[in-house]
């Protein structure tokens, strides 16, 4: 597998709400002062958001912006 252009990391609210958010180490198009944010349910534990991170980050190559051709 290539090396990752990225990885997801768990963001906490005051010990609230969860969201994972992917830092990108290469630019692949968002505008400036944008970020990938996936927000979890409500109730969503920490330690769950970690499993989600870390399953991302050994299981994906890459994140991209395609445009779609219709």
């Amino acid at each position: 597998m290539n090396k990752r252009n990225f990885v997801v990391t768990v963001k906490e609210s005051n010990g609230d709400k969860s969201w994972l958010e992917v830092e990108m180490h290469e630019d692949i198009g968002l505008d400036a002062g944008k970020i990938i944010v996936m927000e979890l349910p409500e109730g969503s534990q920490f330690d769950e958001a970690e499993k989600i991170a870390n399953f991302l980050n050994n299981n994906l190559e890459n994140f991209s912006i395609k445009t779609l051709h219709k």
